[in-house]
């Protein structure tokens, strides 16, 4: 069945990207409830207040979730004018899906010239090796548990091109 990315919200995508996410992370790295709830939460939270301004791309495997990639332009604890990657994650390796949807995504920043962040943790290697083909620097790299586990977490940073 082939895949299609939709660039608007399309019911079941919250849920899409919080068990995606749960069941990934918690498969590799024993996260568990809290960040589940966690990604739930805050992907509810944004996409109740996203505007035509934020990017909300999801893949899609006829009816079944198949990845998300948001770039959220107005996250309240982000640097003022800069864009937040977020909920990006793909279930359907080795189709190239990601990388179609970072290309749409970086082409959507340039188009607007703003600058993004990510957060991340050591040890997501593909997904480093991924965002670093995209511009993204390593800015930061601290121990912490904000995910509900402790991990090297990571920021990265892409400057605004033109």
């Amino acid at each position: 069945m082939p895949i299609t990315i939709a660039s608007t919200y399309r019911p079941g995508l919250i849920g899409g990207i919080a068990s995606a996410h749960a069941r990934y992370y918690a498969e590799h790295w024993d996260f568990g409830v809290y960040f589940e709830a966690k990604v739930a939460t805050e992907s509810a939270a944004f996409m109740a207040r996203a505007g035509a301004d934020d990017l909300v791309l999801s893949a899609w495997e006829g009816e079944g979730f198949a990845g998300s990639l948001i770039v959220d332009a107005h996250d309240t604890q982000a640097p003022s004018g800069m864009a937040h990657l977020r909920w990006f994650i793909v279930t359907v390796p080795g189709q190239g899906l990601g990388a179609k949807m970072m290309e749409r995504a970086m082409d959507w920043l340039d188009a607007r010239a703003l600058p993004c962040f990510l957060t991340t943790f050591r040890g997501l290697d593909a997904a480093r090796a991924l965002y670093e083909r995209h511009g993204f620097v390593l800015t930061d790299e601290t121990e912490a548990e904000t995910w509900g586990t402790r991990v090297a977490e990571q920021r990265f940073e892409r400057r605004a091109r033109l």
